[in-house]
């Protein structure tokens, strides 16, 4: 805090004005803010492999790569358009 207040005496100002939790690191989340999102990402992900993780593992990961390789060409596509 003394190396912000040298810098600008108002912002210093400003922060201790706030409370910590609004704006201080240590009280910040890094999680995300809603798991069943990323539990939904997961599982249609996950839908999609089933079949290639069924066989041996360079052809299940060249068929993965093949799979994001177009999902990221028709994302593309459809982001141009």
């Amino acid at each position: 805090m003394e190396r912000i207040r040298a810098i600008s005496s108002a912002t210093y100002d400003h922060l201790m004005a706030k409370e910590p939790i609004s704006w201080c690191r240590a009280y910040l989340s890094t999680g995300l803010a809603c798991e069943a999102v990323e539990n939904g990402i997961v599982e249609c992900f996950n839908a999609i492999i089933v079949d290639a993780r069924k066989k041996p593992l360079l052809t299940m990961l060249e068929e993965i790569i093949l799979y994001m390789m177009e999902r990221a060409f028709n994302l593309k596509q459809e982001a141009e358009n």
